[in-house]
C-alpha cells in the first residue's frame, strides 16, 4: 500500500510539473526497427541543414537512443528530448561550423536543462564559443565529446572550462586509443561498442552520450525525488 500511494503521488507530481528537457544536436532522427518511441518535446526541434530531420548518417539515431538508455524506467513524461539537425552526409566543415552555431543560438531560446554535443570541428571558433557561453551562464549544463583524434580536444569540447567533456573508455576501463585527453577531458566513460537506435558505434560521441543520459537521469531523480 505503501509503495502504491508513494508511486501514486510520484505520478501526479510528474503530471503537473515541467518535464526536464535534453537538446540533442546532431545529425537528425529516423525511426528505427525494434526500438521503444522516444519521448519528444513537443516543441523546439528544427534543421540547419536540408529540408527534413532524416538521419542520413545513422549517428544522431544511436545518440539519441543512447542517451534515453540511462533514463529507462523512471515515470512517464519526466522527461523528453528536443532534436536539432546540423550536420548530413554531405554537410562541408564549414558549413557544420556555422550550423552548429545556429544550433546552439536556437537551443537559448528553448529553456533546456541539458545539452549533448557528441561532435568535434577542431577549430577554435569565436562565435561557437560565446554561444556556448550564454548557455553556461543561463544554467544549461553542457556535455561535450572530446574527439577521437588521440590528442587534445578542439571545439566545441574547448569552448568553455565549464563544458563536461568526455573521453572514451574501451570495455576494460583503459582508455580508447583513439579518444582524444588532456587536462580539459573531466569525465570518461564506455563509449565502445555501444549498439543503439539500429546501430553498433564505438567513439567519444557515444561516450557523451551516456555521460549525458546519466546526468539527465540525475536530474530527474531530484526534480521528482
Amino acid at each position: 500500500m505503501k509503495i502504491f500511494i508513494a508511486a501514486t503521488l510520484l505520478s501526479l507530481q510528474v503530471a503537473q510539473a515541467k518535464p526536464v528537457i535534453v537538446a540533442v544536436v546532431d545529425t537528425g532522427y529516423s525511426v528505427p526497427q525494434n526500438e521503444s518511441n522516444l519521448p519528444f518535446c513537443k516543441f523546439g526541434h528544427a534543421t540547419f541543414v536540408g529540408n527534413d530531420m532524416k538521419d542520413n548518417v545513422g549517428h544522431g539515431t544511436n545518440i539519441a537512443h543512447t542517451i534515453a538508455a540511462q533514463v529507462r524506467g523512471l515515470p512517464k513524461g519526466s522527461w523528453c528530448m528536443v532534436v536539432i539537425k546540423f550536420f548530413d552526409k554531405d554537410t562541408n566543415a564549414g558549413d557544420a561550423e556555422s550550423n552548429s552555431v545556429k544550433s546552439l543560438r536556437w537551443i537559448k531560446k528553448l529553456n533546456v536543462n541539458i545539452v549533448n554535443l557528441s561532435y568535434e570541428g577542431g577549430h577554435a571558433n569565436s562565435a561557437e564559443r560565446l554561444a556556448i557561453k550564454r548557455l553556461l551562464d543561463s544554467g544549461i549544463k553542457v556535455v561535450a565529446a572530446a574527439g577521437n583524434r588521440n590528442t587534445k580536444p578542439g571545439f566545441p569540447a574547448a569552448a568553455d572550462p565549464r563544458i563536461t567533456v568526455v573521453g572514451n573508455l574501451q570495455e576494460e576501463g583503459v582508455r580508447h586509443p583513439t579518444s582524444n585527453f588532456g587536462d580539459s577531458v573531466n569525465r570518461w566513460e564506455i563509449g565502445t561498442n555501444i549498439c543503439a537506435g539500429g546501430r553498433c558505434m564505438t567513439g567519444t560521441s557515444q561516450a557523451t552520450a551516456i555521460a549525458t543520459g546519466k546526468m539527465l537521469r540525475k536530474m530527474i531523480e531530484r526534480k521528482f525525488k
